[in-house]
């Protein structure tokens, strides 16, 4: 019996540029915050263009950007008691 890892996104990537660009900034905002933050979209060449140009940015603002597998976690097992 094993758990599988768990992360929840917080932001959806959208394919406009105007939208896709707030999504960004708001995942950062999120991240700067809380210490983390996952964002999901689509494999689209322009979302894949705009978020690869969006996190060469983000080293030099002291942002990581990182595989989301690096974030998963197993949930805790909840273990039953009898009465």
């Amino acid at each position: 019996d094993s758990a599988a890892p768990l992360v929840r996104a917080d932001v959806q990537l959208d394919t406009r540029l105007a939208a896709l660009e707030d999504a960004l900034s708001e995942l950062e905002k999120l991240a700067r915050s809380r210490g983390v933050a996952v964002g999901y979209g689509t494999g689209l060449p322009q979302v894949v263009e705009h978020v690869g140009r969006f996190a060469r940015r983000l080293e030099s603002r002291g942002v990581a950007l990182v595989p989301v597998s690096s974030l998963a976690r197993v949930p805790d097992r909840v273990t039953a008691r009898a009465p």
